[in-house]
């Protein structure tokens, strides 16, 4: 079975082979993320930022618009 951190490497990458700025929510991915921060189970955690880093890296202006507009829907 393909780990959380993998996963989410994939289905961001089908995102980032089509226009993912259009197909994807960022905000609301960000959010459900951010309270998976507080499970209790740390490579749930651990997981989480992964995507977080991985929406970073891969859709930047996208999660720089959420954390600059203060965004927690």
């Amino acid at each position: 079975m393909a780990s959380g951190y993998q996963y989410c490497s994939s289905l961001l990458s089908c995102f980032c082979g089509r226009d993912a700025e259009a197909d994807l929510d960022v905000s609301s991915v960000v959010s459900v993320l951010t309270r998976q921060m507080l499970h209790d189970s740390v490579q749930t955690r651990i997981t989480a930022l992964h995507w977080i880093y991985h929406l970073y890296v891969n859709l930047p202006s996208k999660v720089n618009h959420r954390a600059s507009t203060g965004n927690e829907t």
